[in-house]
């Protein structure tokens, strides 16, 4: 089915399309949790900072794809939003041919240079084995993901977001089971997630994509099946997108390398604290990318008003939330933390890591607010075709970040790695939200309705 974002009760619409989007989100990180449970515990805590340190590269190429999936998104909630149909399906259809293509682009040069990326970024030595083997076969399969994020952002324009969700929640539950087998049974130590990802989605993503071109039936038919037009319709929109996240991985990059320096607890208890803080952040991913999809139907059928509620709704419910994630860090940060080790890790690296990882979520939990409620603002930029805002907010970023993480460097320590972090939020998201709720997106419209 599909869902008429423009009409009805702005708080309604909301809720009916970020619930179905958490649950989608939470159940995802939660078994990724699992599986980095599984590496630290069944393995060992070198092959959990092994993946860690993968990390940065691995977002640098699934922010080019999901990049085109924001692009996805706007051109097709816009044109929902706006009846054209024809040119909706024809816009779905090029987008399909776009993510086999950039899929082909980042396999045939991660593959080979997987290595290369990890030594550039100075990798510590003891972690470089098991990151180039788990690497490369993250690039073997990077279609999957790219076609994932490409078809669900797709459902999500058209208000569609149970159906991934049930389909997120079976592949998340079969590469768990699949992991552990591998793992404990197979034998394949750090490759077991990453063949296991591969296989499990490929096995959810098929059938989706098969409902999704059957549900096409539903609108009139598309006059070809890619359409330049609409290909650069959705790169005007992509390129930006990708770009800043672009940007936003670069910056990373340079991060991990300063990571990396300060040797192997930090670079595990970063690890520890990223895949806390991804369940942690889903709410407000999910409450942003609803009001996204919201705001780019009500773009394309240029309800001003509805949007603007629409923000100030999600904004409220994400400062909320960010209320609640500091008290939950500050009672049981440490304890979270510690469930990510093993009783066979060093007694010594066990408390190296575990003090460093909770200094590092009590002290972020006090600003969590402001990042959700940036991310918000982000996504309603993004999703009315101000992509460019975004360039400008991720350069900013960018250098406040590395600037401040390595200026910092010589004075704290380690904890200039959160501090450079807590400062670029204050300074990328003043820029954005101050675009934003100044009106400056408005006099993109035509026609302004209420």
């Amino acid at each position: 089915m599909t869902r008429d974002l423009t009409q009805g009760s702005v708080s309604r619409q909301l809720a009916s399309v970020t619930v179905p989007m958490y649950l989608t989100m939470l159940f995802q990180s939660m078994f990724s949790i699992i599986d980095s449970m599984m590496v630290g515990n069944l393995i060992s805590a070198e092959a959990l900072g092994s993946v860690s340190s993968c990390g940065s590269i691995t977002f640098l190429f699934s922010y080019v794809a999901n990049g085109y999936a924001v692009g996805y998104k706007i051109i097709v909630g816009q044109q929902f939003g706006a009846k054209k149909y024809k040119e909706m399906r024809e816009a779905i259809y090029t987008a399909v041919c776009s993510m086999a293509g950039i899929s082909l682009i980042c396999t045939g040069i991660g593959v080979p240079l997987s290595t290369t990326f990890l030594k550039l970024m100075d990798t510590v030595p003891a972690l470089l084995p098991g990151a180039s083997v788990y690497l490369r076969w993250y690039f073997v399969g990077i279609a999957t993901t790219v076609f994932t994020s490409g078809i669900n952002n797709i459902f999500y324009a058209l208000g569609e977001t149970r159906l991934p969700m049930y389909f997120q929640i079976s592949q998340s539950i079969l590469h768990v089971i699949m992991n552990y087998v591998l793992i404990q049974y197979g034998r394949l130590g750090i490759l077991g997630p990453a063949i296991s990802g591969i296989i499990t989605r490929t096995a959810v993503l098929i059938p989706l994509a098969i409902i999704l071109l059957k549900r096409m039936k539903d609108f009139p038919a598309a006059s070809r099946f890619f359409s330049k037009d609409a290909f650069r319709n959705i790169t005007a929109q992509a390129i930006p997108a990708c770009l800043a996240n672009t940007i936003n991985s670069i910056g990373n990059l340079a991060v991990a390398r300063l990571v990396n320096s300060f040797g192997a607890y930090v670079v595990t208890g970063n690890s520890i604290v990223g895949n806390i803080t991804n369940i942690v952040y889903l709410f407000s991913y999910a409450t942003a990318n609803a009001a996204g999809s919201f705001a780019s139907q009500n773009f394309g059928a240029h309800y001003v008003r509805r949007i603007r509620r629409c923000a100030l709704v999600a904004v409220l419910i994400n400062a909320l939330y960010g209320v609640l994630i500091l008290v939950l860090f500050q009672f049981f940060g440490g304890q979270i933390a510690g469930a990510f080790m093993g009783a066979d890790t060093d007694p010594a690296l066990y408390e190296e890591i575990l003090a460093y990882s909770n200094d590092y979520l009590m002290t972020l939990s006090y600003f969590f607010a402001v990042y959700c409620c940036g991310h918000v603002v982000n996504e309603l930029l993004r999703s009315v075709g101000k992509t460019k805002i975004t360039v400008w907010a991720n350069i900013i970023m960018i250098i406040v970040r590395v600037g401040v993480s390595y200026g910092l460097a010589s004075v704290i320590g380690e904890g200039s790695i959160y501090w450079g972090l807590i400062i670029t939020w204050f300074a990328t998201y003043g820029y954005t939200a101050a675009y934003f709720f100044l009106g400056r997106w408005i006099p993109h419209y035509k026609v302004l309705k209420k």
